[in-house]
């Protein structure tokens, strides 16, 4: 028996309802298809950094945050370490066999550290990458003294910006120097108490050695530094400091590494109470018979005396 054929019925509008429930008309161009498709994936790119753009910089900034909160995180767990480095104008001088770990809180450690250190003074540290930095005021001692037991401590006068300065008779007491050591002693002080290490010392008689010494290495300076005569002097004695002994002695001698005395006489700038020769006088005397001698005062004259006002050189007696 034949099937019967069937019949498709067309609307009003001459279109079969295949064609109005088609997805996809075959009419429809390929070209047509594929140009929609990127006004789609246009706009969707549009609308997406419409909304990520102004979010941004608070993007990159919490990503740095978190980078820093990451890198923090790991110092503390294993920070880097680097040694001790005293800066001392464009000089730089590692301690040796110092380690310190690099992060904030070691500035403020070895600041409080090194406070206690006579020889330093307005300190402040700086934690690089690589090292502790160390910016600090030294005291330089120019003569070191003996204690009770023996054991030498150096001296010398504060610097005007010194905490311990304030006062001309002033002396600071160390027990280190970054420098080599001076090999100057200043002795016969009156004091008996031991001085205080880190503490100003109010000392008359060891303030005047200290300053007719570095009077006497200005002046070398200008007369003869490439041999500074001051080498050649192995103490001050202040045991008559301003005539507690004997009044007409000399009150400041200097002794020379051979023992031969120099009668310095009354302390820096108390000359002419003493009617003694100025202090220029003195210093010129002294230089020009060390020039003449082929700079030494060491070998011949028993004693040199600075004291009598004449013009000259002073003679071996």
């Amino acid at each position: 028996m034949a099937r019967k054929k069937l019949k498709i019925r067309k609307t009003k509008s001459g279109k079969s309802w295949r064609q109005w429930f088609s997805w996809g008309s075959r009419s429809q161009k390929r070209s047509s298809r594929t140009e929609q498709k990127e006004k789609l994936g246009r706009r969707i790119k549009i609308a997406a950094l419409s909304i990520f753009l102004p979010l941004l910089p608070a993007a990159i900034v919490a990503g740095f945050f978190y980078m820093e909160k990451h890198v923090d995180a790991q110092q503390q767990a294993e920070p880097p370490t680097g040694p001790l480095v005293f800066v001392r104008g464009q000089t730089e001088t590692i301690v040796p066999g110092t380690n310190y770990k690099l992060n904030k809180e070691t500035a403020k450690t070895i600041a409080e550290e090194l406070a206690s250190k006579a020889w330093l003074y307005d300190i402040q540290v700086q934690t690089k990458r690589e090292k502790v930095l160390v910016y600090a005021q030294y005291r330089l001692p120019t003569a070191f003294i003996k204690d009770a037991k023996g054991k030498s401590l150096y001296i010398g006068l504060p610097a005007k910006n010194d905490p311990l300065g304030g006062n001309e008779n002033a002396v600071f007491v160390s027990d280190y120097t970054v420098d080599t050591p001076p090999l100057i002693e200043v002795a016969g002080f009156s004091d008996k108490d031991t001085p205080i290490v880190g503490k100003a010392w109010h000392a008359p008689d060891v303030a005047a050695a200290l300053t007719l010494l570095t009077k006497l290495t200005d002046y070398g300076k200008t007369i003869c530094p490439h041999k500074p005569l001051v080498n050649e002097i192995a103490s001050i004695d202040i045991t008559n400091f301003n005539g507690r002994k004997k009044m007409l002695d000399s009150h400041i001698t200097l002794i020379l590494r051979d023992g031969t005395p120099v009668f310095w006489g009354a302390a820096y700038g108390q000359a002419s109470r003493q009617l003694e020769a100025p202090e220029e006088e003195k210093l010129n005397k002294l230089y020009t018979f060390y020039q003449e001698r082929k700079y030494t005062l060491m070998g011949q004259p028993k004693f040199i005396d600075l004291r009598m006002p004449l013009m000259g050189i002073p003679r071996p007696q």
